[in-house]
């Protein structure tokens, strides 16, 4: 496979960019924040498309990490490349879901389109994750961990199988069975469903059990209750009877209604002469002297003497004499004399209006002060007719005292109120009766309908039946789970043995190409691709070496993993400044060993150092 041509048209921070490639070696060297690592992804994202789900530890998803700030447009572009001598066309266009995403592959001989799904692993047979260990060395990844695609391919190579993997098929089968009795996460399976149904039905054994002894506790309570109820409605006819007899016997010892209308009444009259003074008698008299004194005494109001205004006359032609000086002293004395005329018949009219009112005063507030006896806030006549009405009932009250007081004898005999008490006593027992009746009646209902849910529910033993018959389905189903358990693990044991013989050759493929750059004396890979390096006759974690030790093996180990996969062909080798760590000498014999790859395969290294150039 040669990839021949990239266009990016929005992609990160890259926009309407082009690289042409050929076949062998090809370098390009960029500063640093041009975007070489996301040329890098942009190519992986052609073949493989976009994670857009965040991923642990990442900030963001792969769509929104390469989505252009600032632009809701779709992004992306294409790669063209020719596989098997064919040359084709990827277009992809993203968007901030897998929705929005748009691709296809064309056929640039015939132009056919073609899906872009699986294309990544249609054309390096592995999925992404092996891609990214494999033929995408980008720089900030130098650790592998182990694949099912690369232990599919590495099986292959040993089982000497290449169209199909016979372990891998036998373990989905056997897992998809196993999946049937019981989920490897979560809740699920016919075991799962057995038990849940198994917990139902012992729930519902136990709830009929609870039932079945609730029925005979209610059947027991109902003749309880019906036995309380039959002694209740007995005493109820006792007491109806003594009420019945006692009442009788109190009719004909009681007084008629006749007497018992006298009795109150002369009980009311005695009451209110007790609570009203007689006075009210006399106050109204008193009251109504006093109303016609003040009518009479305002009628006789004092009156201004006809002669006071014949002294004012006589004054004032005496004052009109004076005007002539021949008469002048005969006019004074007339003015004098009228003056004092007017001044003795004024002085007779005070007088006289302050007696009137002085009298009118009292009188006032005498009548006043017997309306206040008996709280009366009206006016006068209001208040003589309330008097009136006061002195009338009391007459009445008196009247009907004195008639009734000689025919009322005294009240009843001792034995009559004995009668009557027993009477109220024996009515208190019966209304306790009938409530308790009335009560155990309802609770008679209750357990009746009770009685009749409780018969209608399942019987225990048809219960039991169904809660055996979940116990033997779920053993039976976790045997044939065990069974298939077992298979897997014989399988997976089987595999194990199979894989283990292509570790020790792809541990001596990357201690061939390490030696070739630093002096390493063993290299060691296990079963979950982890490496390590023996030097000085002691063995350690690659991880516990600088990093630039680390990051060439991770590199010659990606390298050995790739040819033992696709051989020394391999399809493609995307590499993005993997040796950024590595000093000179280091770095120049690295160069050389993607130099001796590209000689098979084609290679494409991006770097920001000017180095590169030079080898």
């Amino acid at each position: 496979m040669q990839i021949q041509k990239i266009y990016v048209k929005s992609f990160g921070k890259l926009t309407d960019y082009t690289v042409n490639l050929q076949n062998g070696l090809n370098v390009t060297v960029q500063p640093n924040g041009f975007g070489k690592s996301t040329l890098v992804a942009f190519i992986k994202a052609m073949f493989y498309g976009f994670e857009y789900k965040k991923k642990t530890g990442k900030i963001e998803s792969d769509a929104r990490t390469y989505m252009p700030w600032g632009s809701k447009d779709k992004f992306g572009g294409f790669v063209e490349f020719v596989h098997n001598g064919t040359p084709y066309r990827v277009e992809r266009y993203f968007g901030a879901t897998a929705k929005l995403e748009e691709g296809k592959v064309i056929n640039l001989n015939t132009g056919a389109a073609y899906s872009t799904q699986e294309l990544g692993k249609s054309l390096f047979g592995v999925d992404a994750t092996a891609f990214s260990q494999s033929l995408y060395v980008a720089q900030e990844e130098v650790e592998i961990t182990a694949n099912a695609d690369f232990v599919s391919k590495l099986t292959d190579m040993v089982d000497g199988n290449k169209a199909e993997n016979n372990f891998e098929k036998a373990e989905a089968r056997l897992r998809e069975l196993s999946k049937t009795y019981r989920y490897e996460k979560g809740n699920g399976g016919l075991i799962w469903q057995t038990q849940q149904q198994l917990d139902s039905a012992y729930e519902a054994l136990q709830q009929a059990m609870r039932n079945q002894q609730s029925l005979q506790d209610a059947k027991l309570s109902l003749a309880s209750t019906q036995q309380q109820a039959d002694k209740l409605q007995q005493q109820k006819q006792q007491l109806e009877q003594q009420i019945a007899t006692l009442q009788h016997t109190l009719q004909a010892q009681t007084e008629t209604a006749e007497q018992r209308q006298q009795r109150r009444a002369f009980e009311e009259a005695e009451a209110y002469l007790v609570n009203h003074n007689s006075s009210v008698l006399e106050d109204e008299s008193t009251a109504h002297n006093l109303s016609q004194s003040l009518a009479s005494t305002a009628s006789g109001k004092p009156k201004l003497s006809p002669l006071t205004w014949l002294g004012t006359a006589v004054a004032v032609a005496g004052a009109v004499v004076t005007m002539w000086q021949r008469w002048w002293t005969i006019g004074l004395a007339v003015m004098m004399v009228g003056f004092v005329f007017t001044g003795i018949f004024l002085e007779k009219f005070r007088r006289e209006s302050k007696a009137f009112k002085s009298k009118l005063q009292s009188l006032s507030k005498r009548l006043c002060s017997i309306f206040a006896k008996y709280n009366l806030t009206g006016d006068e006549t209001h208040n003589l007719d309330k008097l009136r009405s006061l002195r009338q009932e009391y007459q009445n009250k008196q009247l009907i005292y004195q008639t009734l007081r000689g025919s009322i004898g005294k009240a009843a005999s001792c034995d009559v109120t004995e009668a009557k008490r027993k009477l109220d006593e024996l009515q208190a027992q019966k209304r306790q009766a009938e409530y308790a009746l009335s009560q155990a009646n309802v609770e008679i209902g209750s357990l009746q309908r009770s009685i009749e849910q409780l018969s209608n529910m399942p019987s225990v033993v048809e219960l039991q039946d169904k809660y055996n018959n979940l116990q033997a389905t779920l053993k039976e189903l976790q045997s044939k789970y065990k069974t298939v358990q077992l298979a897997l693990n014989l399988l997976r044991s089987a595999k194990d043995n199979v894989s283990s013989s292509y570790l020790p050759p792809l541990a001596k493929k990357v201690l061939r190409l390490l030696q070739g750059i630093i002096d390493i004396q063993d290299v060691i890979v296990d079963s979950n691709f982890g490496v390590y390096l023996q030097e000085d006759g002691a063995t350690h974690p690659v991880q516990l070496f600088s990093r630039g030790v680390q990051e060439l093996t991770m590199f010659c180990f990606r390298i050995a993993l790739s040819q033992s996969i696709y051989g020394d062909d391999l399809p493609i080798l995307v590499v993005d400044d993997a040796f950024v760590n590595l000093d000179d000498a280091n770095f120049d014999k690295a160069m050389q060993m993607l130099k001796q790859l590209s000689q098979t395969s084609q290679v494409i290294y991006f770097s920001c150092h000017e180095r590169s150039k030079t080898n």
